[in-house]
């Protein structure tokens, strides 16, 4: 049971799940930490409204909240490594920018195509600082949802065991409670990029494998990792050499193995250009 958890980032879903965390029975102390005030921007996609653009989120978060914890707030910019804060029980990580963790963040928080992405890796490090982006439109009642369920999960002990794993576990943002805990018992479907699984890092694999294959069997295809204006690199399949989706992985797999930097997911999307095929696999870390 965890009575003492640390939230950092208090943006769109860091602040809905700052609020559903101080109402969860077994919160004794809740630490809140963010640097930034709320802007006009921020309204649509968070807890804050109008009457807290300027404020502190810090500030403006706390009459959102009506709780027994004792809610606590650290007014600045956390720097892995650097910035001291006291011990607490778990600590989660709702920015928008990942960052190497220092082994001190038990979980960071984002949502990618409607999905909640709870990543319970130590220790990540990353060559470069990335920047997460919303692909999907949503709704503020998406990310109640999405901090509700990670509430939950907490409450019913699910969380902790994501933890002692050390995985990344992914769940529809509308799932009932008893779909993800039945989810993760189970040793969770869900559960993506154990053992580096390269399709599991394909988020909308399924949707365009099918697609992918059909057009192969015609035409030549240039494969991009990124845009294909600026591709960190790029692959030529020649004619019929996509006959099922293992191949699609295989040769898709080679090229994220060769980036100067990790990316933990890629959204994959096809596109015609000048009577040529393309695929690219856009990097895309989700947001919080």
């Amino acid at each position: 049971m965890y009575n003492n958890i640390c939230v950092i980032g208090l943006g769109s879903l860091g602040g809905y799940l700052a609020k559903s965390l101080s109402e969860l029975e077994s919160t004794k102390n809740l630490l809140l930490i963010d640097y930034d005030t709320v802007e006009q921007e921020n309204i649509k996609y968070s807890i804050y409204s109008q009457r807290d653009i300027g404020k502190l989120k810090t500030e403006a978060i706390l009459s959102k909240l009506d709780s027994d914890a004792h809610i606590h707030c650290i007014n600045k910019k956390y720097i892995e490594g650097l910035t001291k804060i006291p011990k607490y029980d778990l600590i989660i990580d709702c920015r928008d920018f990942t960052y190497e963790r220092k082994n001190l963040i038990d979980i960071r928080l984002s949502i990618s195509f409607k999905n909640l992405i709870i990543d319970c890796r130590k220790n990540v490090t990353y060559k470069k600082q990335h920047e997460g982006k919303y692909i999907e439109r949503l709704s503020k009642t998406d990310l109640k949802m999405a901090a509700l369920n990670t509430t939950i999960l907490i409450g019913n002990g699910i969380i902790k065991e994501l933890i002692n794993k050390e995985i990344i576990h992914e769940i529809p943002i509308d799932y009932i409670s008893e779909k993800a805990k039945k989810s993760a018992n189970n040793n969770g479907i869900d559960i993506i990029y154990e053992n580096n699984s390269f399709e599991k890092k394909l988020l909308n694999l399924h949707n365009n494998y099918s697609s992918i294959i059909d057009i192969n069997k015609k035409n030549e295809l240039t494969v991009c990792v990124g845009s294909k204006t600026s591709p960190y690199l790029t692959k030529t399949i020649s004619r019929n050499n996509f006959n099922t989706i293992n191949d699609i992985i295989s040769n898709f797999s080679s090229l994220m193995q060769n980036l100067p930097f990790p990316y933990n997911y890629y959204v994959i999307s096809v596109n015609k250009y000048n009577n040529s095929f393309y695929v690219e696999l856009l990097p895309e870390t989700g947001s919080a």
